[in-house]
């Protein structure tokens, strides 16, 4: 009989602790060394994502606001994982946010963004960062923590190199051009 009150006491306290942990954010951010609308055509322009990005491998819909996408994700755990997204917000070339659910509403949902800020010339910071709610984070965000946060930065990185690697070929064309003149 002890141990049964044990075992209602515990479950009740986890559900408790699970009610008070509901919403988790992460973020990342990476400097560019490009203009910020290099940056930005570079993350709108989704049908190139498969020969740059490792971490969303696949986006299938247009960067549009209220559009439904479905987007490919590479997971370390699987080989990868489809959402059904949809754009809720694009702010003038400089933020889009999407929104996903698993499963159903608030099981596990998140609201990722993409922000892209001129800080320079030739200067961006890129940031990405997701907002998780939902009833199952408390069990899955020791999970998901880790995971999510490395493939945000193998992103930024990619992204940095796909931008900056697009200036090198351009300014290095620019140097021929002007030197043959």
């Amino acid at each position: 009989m002890t141990l049964l009150i044990l075992l209602v006491v515990f479950a009740v306290a986890l559900l408790f602790v699970a009610g008070l942990h509901t919403h988790d954010k992460l973020s990342t951010s990476i400097e560019i060394d490009a203009p910020a609308k290099d940056v930005w055509d570079a993350l709108v322009d989704f049908d190139q994502y498969g020969e740059w990005n490792p971490f969303l491998t696949n986006v299938d819909g247009n960067a549009k606001e209220g559009e439904k996408i479905k987007v490919t994700v590479a997971l370390p755990f699987k080989q990868s994982m489809d959402f059904n997204l949809k754009v809720k917000t694009i702010v003038n070339r400089r933020e889009m946010i999407w929104l996903g659910q698993t499963l159903e509403p608030r099981i596990l949902d998140g609201e990722h963004y993409f922000r892209v800020e001129s800080i320079g010339k030739n200067r961006t910071r890129f940031s990405q960062g997701e907002k998780f709610s939902g009833i199952l984070l408390y069990l899955t965000w020791p999970l998901l923590k880790g995971s999510v946060l490395a493939n945000f930065n193998t992103m930024n990185s990619a992204l940095k190199d796909k931008v900056e690697g697009v200036e090198k070929i351009a300014e290095q064309s620019a140097q021929l051009e002007s030197g043959a003149a």
